[in-house]
């Protein structure tokens, strides 16, 4: 356990550095929020092993990043299409019919994604792992 104790330290120091000098102290802040209850050190301890995570996650994100730079335009769009509807139509349908916009929306941006050269590769050495692991 004392392991585990180190590793959090040392990667609240390092966030610490990472955050630089816009606090003037911040070891002692961080005791005083954490030191007096018991619940709020065991919800920091989960917060900072959420933090901590394995880099293939981040190498996920790289691969979507065009497209999801995209969402926003495409919901404000989206909002802006909408604005001219009937307003008969309930809440619950207007947002249904939201969702059905957004998701063909992104399915198409997807697909457009997935012709690339490079997703070609991609998917290309995908399969061949897949295969030469079953060998």
């Amino acid at each position: 356990m004392g392991r585990g104790n180190s590793a959090i330290e040392r990667r609240r120091a390092s966030l610490r550095e990472s955050e630089g000098l816009q606090i003037d102290s911040p070891i002692p802040q961080d005791q005083n929020v954490l030191v007096p209850s018991e619940p709020s050190s065991g919800a920091q301890l989960e917060h900072d092993l959420s933090m901590i995570t394995p880099n293939p996650t981040v190498g996920i994100k790289k691969a979507y990043l065009p497209s999801v730079g995209k969402v926003p335009k495409i919901l404000l769009d989206i909002t802006n299409q909408k604005a001219g509807e009937p307003d008969c139509l309930t809440p619950q349908k207007k947002l249904l019919n939201s969702i059905d916009t957004v998701e063909k929306v992104v399915m198409e941006e997807l697909r457009k994604l997935k012709g690339t050269p490079s997703a070609k590769k991609a998917e290309r050495q995908n399969r061949v792992r897949t295969l030469m692991s079953m060998r």
